[in-house]
């Protein structure tokens, strides 16, 4: 709620600023806020309607993490599967 009062609406951002959200949050999210304009609790703003459509979504983790990984895989067979202090 705090959020959506700070930034008169703008739920753009809104995932970058929620603690442990997912890009499959953003339902949710919106249907929380609609129910609380429907409600009266908040007030709708033209920024929320136009934001809301735009959420910008996290960078998808697990793609990050298997690229990484297997960058590490093939630095490692490079080597022809030795190590050494720089690996680590």
């Amino acid at each position: 709620m705090r959020y959506y009062k700070d930034r008169n609406g703008d739920i753009t951002l809104i995932l970058e600023n929620i603690m442990l959200s997912r890009n499959e949050d953003v339902p949710r999210f919106i249907e929380f806020f609609e129910n609380k304009i429907k409600e009266g609790e908040i007030k709708s703003t033209t920024k929320f309607e136009k934001s809301k459509g735009k959420i910008k979504p996290l960078p998808d983790e697990k793609k990050k993490a298997k690229k990484q990984l297997d960058k590490m895989k093939n630095k490692k067979n490079d080597k022809n599967g030795g190590g050494n202090l720089e690996d680590l």
